[in-house]
């Protein structure tokens, strides 16, 4: 069956051919198997929301924010350049060698800052000086989550699915199970983060197994060597990833030093309920740029048009129904999670919801600076969007508190996905399926106007929300001719068969 081009409103969801690895297999089996990742925050919530007041859970989200943003950092984002390049790497292990090398350097450089400059940094961070005696163990927790990024990275570039899913689930589990230790013990912030850390040292050990990887007992300047072409790629990502992140989380740091660190809970709770949007988008970006990058090094270029345009379709196609049924039902989900006093207005919620899709299209549309090696241009590109976001955010904030905030950032990412759109189809013209997109979003309309009038004031309640709207969806698409029963049928065939190949050969 050929890959059908989305080029009018009648056509269906894309199957790829048998012979392929299938692009939308694995987005699903991605999706099943980190989905229950995505959970992790919202299973932990209610332990957090009653072991710790409003203000010291303020501190974990700015904690768990900062270790994001900092791991990616430490690696020089050489993880990445890992991804683009690996495939075609003849010495794997001087690769592993020198990227984790890099790794330690930078992370004993990041620990000698924050202990430096500890108070002045947590006066940024939380608002005041008090916590920052917690950036030690911090700094620790980072440098496993980096070294970690890059062992996962090997396992990604050799689309090894299952076992990095694998690993990230297992990471995810051991916070579950550290935070319900914290909740039943009674235990401080600081004993939460050693558990964290504990475990992710364990996994970490096993993930460097995995890809092979035997820790030299003296890094050799040889270690520190990598191919110019991984340094040239990498290091404008650097910049162009803390840029990045600052769009995405300046809200939350002008929220902190305007509004306080109660506040700052409340909208957290609110992002952490709203990012299980990501649980569907995510693996559509994931698996996407290891796919055009192959075919872009084949010199497929119609290969690359072809992923292109399917990753934008399959955003609309499971992020317009989880938009629309996450807000219908957010009010009583979040009252159950959290409380009452984490609710907000539902703008706030309403807005960040579309905000995260339209920022997985604008990320996704940058693969083709990755392509082109033009990798220097983002940070640009990242700096007029961090710009435009805190200038939003801050006059947003001071004149609507919280939903302001929300509001910066969908306005930020609208304006920054329709100009890149624009601008990267010039490069590559991927067809835009308008048809399947415009039907998606009906369909998701009329499935809101179901799950609306549904009660949702018990977990029982917003279960059922759940399957009938999601049965009112899948029943208009089916209507509407968007699936059909024997493309089914071939996506189960061939997902099943990917199930049963667990891949965890060492790398050569």
């Amino acid at each position: 069956m050929a890959f059908v081009s989305f080029e009018n409103s009648s056509e269906a969801l894309p199957v790829e051919p048998p012979s392929d690895t299938g692009f939308l297999k694995n987005v699903l089996l991605r999706i099943l198997l980190t989905g229950p990742l995505r959970f992790k925050g919202l299973i932990i919530l209610p332990f957090l929301t009653r072991l710790f007041p409003r203000e010291l859970y303020g501190v974990w989200l700015q904690i768990i924010l900062v270790k994001i943003v900092l791991s990616g950092v430490v690696t020089l984002r050489l993880e990445t350049a890992v991804v683009r390049y690996f495939s075609s790497e003849p010495d794997a292990k001087r690769i592993i060698r020198g990227v984790l090398a890099v790794t330690v350097l930078c992370s004993l450089a990041l620990m000698l800052i924050l202990l430096s400059f500890g108070e002045s940094i947590s006066r940024v961070v939380f608002g005041v000086e008090k916590y920052h005696t917690l950036f030690l163990p911090v700094a620790l927790w980072i440098f496993v989550s980096a070294s970690m990024q890059v062992g996962l990275a090997v396992l990604r570039s050799r689309e090894k699915i299952v076992s990095l899913s694998v690993r990230e689930a297992l990471s995810a589990v051991w916070m579950v199970v550290s935070v319900t230790i914290a909740y039943w013990l009674q235990l401080d912030i600081l004993a939460l983060i050693v558990l964290c850390i504990l475990g992710d040292v364990a996994l970490l050990a096993w993930v460097l197994a995995q890809i092979g990887f035997a820790v030299p007992k003296v890094f050799s300047y040889k270690s520190f060597y990598l191919n110019r072409k991984y340094v040239v790629y990498s290091l404008p990502l650097v910049a162009g990833f803390l840029l990045l992140w600052i769009t995405n989380s300046i809200d939350r740091f002008v929220i902190v030093n305007m509004l306080g660190l109660d506040n700052v809970a409340t909208y957290g709770v609110m992002s952490q309920y709203s990012s299980l949007l990501t649980a569907v988008l995510n693996p559509i970006n994931f698996i996407l740029f290891p796919k055009v990058a192959a075919c872009w090094e084949a010199k497929d270029k119609s290969g690359v048009q072809r992923y292109f345009s399917q990753a934008f379709a399959l955003s609309f196609l499971l992020g317009a129904p989880c938009i629309v049924g996450l807000w219908a039902i957010s009010d009583g989900a979040i009252t159950l999670l959290a409380g009452g006093k984490y609710l907000a207005s539902p703008l706030v919620i309403l807005f960040i919801l579309l905000s995260i899709l339209l920022a997985r299209i604008y990320v996704g549309n940058q693969y083709v600076f990755h392509l082109l090696n033009k990798t220097y241009l983002l940070p640009f590109i990242y700096g007029a969007t961090a710009a435009m976001s805190f200038v939003l955010c801050y006059v947003f904030t001071l004149r609507w508190g919280l939903v302001g905030a929300g509001l910066s950032r969908f306005v930020t990412f609208l304006a920054a996905a329709c100009i890149l759109t624009i601008f990267v189809r010039r490069k590559i013209p991927s067809p835009i399926p308008f048809g399947v997109s415009i039907k998606a979003a009906g369909a998701a309309l009329v499935m809101g106007g179901v799950v609306y009038w549904l009660p949702k004031t018990t977990w029982p309640q917003l279960l059922i929300c759940v399957a009938a709207g999601a049965s009112v969806y899948f029943a208009l698409l089916f209507l509407l001719g968007v699936l059909k029963l024997s493309m089914l049928l071939h996506l189960k065939n061939s997902f099943f068969n990917s199930l049963g190949r667990i891949q965890g050969k060492p790398i050569e």
